[in-house]
Order: structure tokens, then sequence, then C-alpha cells
């Protein structure tokens, strides 16, 4: 590291490491001469990180954990579908080890990087209504 530690109870903390991968995750999705699992596995990260930080802001301990369903804090009011937290956590995995599955085609990283973008509107929002962002 930079000699500069980062503090893992600092939520705003978790949405910018989550902003950086939905970047990444955007930019893989752009570049067609990338796998689609670049982009997916971006996504589930970004959403992971945007997840663990409502955990982080509600002074509770995240699981380390790629399941999306299991990452949702229960103080959270997200109005985004069980089967599309499946769908994400299902692709960024198969994304991410030889496996997990068949590979993630370009429609599914469409869909995983649009759910992500979902996701960070969502909790960016309910940051916001708690006081922690402006």
């Amino acid at each position: 590291m930079n000699g500069s530690e980062r503090d893992p109870l600092d939520p705003p903390l978790w949405l910018d490491d989550a902003e950086e991968d939905l970047r990444a995750a955007l930019l893989f999705q752009e570049r067609k001469d990338f796998a689609p699992r670049h982009a997916c596995w971006y996504a589930l990260q970004s959403a992971e990180k945007w997840l663990k930080g409502l955990t982080v802001l509600d002074q509770r301990t995240h699981q380390r954990t790629h399941n999306l369903r299991d990452l949702l804090p229960e103080s959270a009011d997200l109005s985004v579908s069980g089967a599309d937290l499946d769908h994400l956590t299902a692709v960024g995995v198969a994304g991410r080890y030889p496996d997990a599955g068949s590979p993630p085609t370009f429609e599914d990283a469409r869909r995983a990087v649009g759910l992500a973008g979902t996701i960070y509107d969502l909790v960016a929002a309910e940051f916001e209504r708690r006081g922690a962002i402006n």
C-alpha cells in the first residue's frame, strides 16, 4: 500500500471502490476484444461492495461471499428482484471461475452491468436518505 491506511469501517469507502469497479465493468462491456466474463465479474464486484457498504453503514459485519442475496442487508429497501440478484451472482461467478458454469455471453454482460448500475442508484439513494453522503 502507499502508506495511507484505508478504514474498512468507512461506508463511503465501499461506495468509492464499487464505483471504480462499475467503471471497469463498463469499459470491459464496451470492448468486444475482451471476453464478456470480465464485465460480468466487475459488475458483480461493484454490486457486492455497494451492498457491503450498506452493511457497514448499519454497523454490522458483512459476509465474505459472492452471493448478492446473502449480502443484502435486512435494513435495505431496494427494489431489486431476487432473480436479478441471482442472475448477477451467477454470471459474475461463472465469469471468474472456469468450473462455475457456462461462460457469460455479451448479452449476460449487458444485463449484468445494467443491474449493477441499478443497484448503484438504489444504494446511493439509501446512503443519501440516511445522510451518509451528499
